[in-house]
């Protein structure tokens, strides 16, 4: 199957061509970038096709897929016009940035017959999986509390995070890591949004904390922000033991992973996850979900955490 990057920053420069390089089941067949420079430097790299017209991308009638690395206000109309140009669309988060977008892209998908899928990479670690693993099997006794931080210090080249005509929102760049998790975690649960408060700066929301309850007995508590000491970190607290694990969301290929535990003497043990190169398990995943069943239970989670974010971004005090 043959597969394009449209947008080409540090992201795609640095995670996803080379992931995309590795992946068996996937053969990158051009990058499209309006920068000429790494236009041709990757391109020549990588042996593909060069596209600096997106036109000309779209009409490649040997492409099937298009993942989208450009600036988030950008991503619902370049959406429509891959989706239109018969092309499954994969994508940056957020897919987009407004629940009726969404709703619009995974209705184009339906009617040609195509997949949309959103780039949460660390769903598809082994550091999640076990994650996942320790709340079904009900390890911790009574799940009680989670608290999960994504927080990034100054960025000395932030992009498009500082520009709001291209998307700049700290709730939609991280704070939809730990949402997506606690979406994810518990798909069949009932969520209910007690509290939200976010932080702007020139109208750019630059930080924010929110408060859940999961079927009326897990309280979870979210942060995010820029402009802090770097957290990438979850705990959960249970009646027998609680257990935290660094660096959930982004990481390394060659990071280890590492579950700690404490007891309810204090005693701690840890366990250890096998390193693993998020990228590729992800594009690897994307791959195998092309069928009707995978492709709705993606549509349909899409649709739940763009409708969640508005939620968050449009909350007040007085209710939802």
């Amino acid at each position: 199957m043959n597969i394009a990057v449209w947008g080409l920053g540090n992201h795609a420069i640095n995670n996803i061509l080379p992931a995309l390089n590795k992946t068996k089941a996937l053969n990158l067949l051009g990058i499209c970038t309006r920068n000429q420079e790494n236009l041709k430097k990757y391109s020549t790299k990588y042996k593909c096709i060069p596209w600096s017209s997106h036109q000309d991308m779209l009409n490649k009638k040997n492409l099937d897929v298009i993942y989208l690395a450009t600036p988030p206000e950008l991503h619902f109309k370049q959406g429509v016009e891959i989706l239109s140009s018969n092309k499954h669309f994969w994508s940056e988060k957020p897919l987009t940035n407004k629940y009726k977008n969404a709703q619009q892209l995974i209705s184009l998908s339906k009617k040609n017959n195509l997949s949309v899928f959103e780039g949460f990479m660390y769903f598809y670690h082994p550091q999640f999986i076990e994650l996942k693993k320790i709340i079904d099997n009900e390890f911790l006794g009574n799940l009680k509390e989670i608290r999960c931080t994504f927080e990034l210090p100054h960025l000395e080249n932030p992009g498009y995070r500082n520009n709001i005509k291209l998307g700049a929102s700290a709730l939609f760049d991280l704070g939809c890591y730990p949402i997506s998790l606690i979406l994810k975690l518990f798909e069949n649960y009932n969520i209910e949004l007690l509290k939200v408060d976010l932080k702007k700066n020139l109208k750019v929301d630059i930080s924010g904390e929110i408060s859940l309850k999961v079927n009326s007995s897990i309280n979870c508590f979210l942060k995010w922000g820029y402009d802090k000491k770097y957290k990438n970190e979850i705990e959960l607290i249970g009646s027998k033991q609680k257990v935290f694990t660094d660096k959930i969301f982004s990481k390394d290929k060659k990071y280890l992973p590492k579950f700690s535990y404490i007891d309810q003497n204090n005693k701690s043990t840890h366990k250890e996850i096998e390193q693993a190169d998020h990228f590729e398990l992800m594009f690897d995943a994307f791959y195998s979900f092309i069928n009707p069943k995978k492709i709705k239970e993606e549509s349909d989670f899409i649709l739940k955490l763009s409708r969640f974010e508005e939620m968050v971004l449009n909350y007040k005090d007085q209710g939802v």
